[in-house]
């Protein structure tokens, strides 16, 4: 995925809504989807 199609993506989401990522132990991975979730913090 390229940053321009990244930014079309993002800009269907509120500005204050929070993006993560998957952790992985160090490196680097391409971007193959997003898919929104809830997210239960400080549990």
């Amino acid at each position: 995925m390229n940053v321009r199609h990244l930014i079309n993506i993002l800009l269907q989401f509120d500005r204050e809504t929070q993006a993560v990522v998957a952790e992985y132990e160090g490196g680097f991975n391409n971007i193959t989807e997003i898919q929104p979730q809830k997210l239960r913090l400080n549990v």
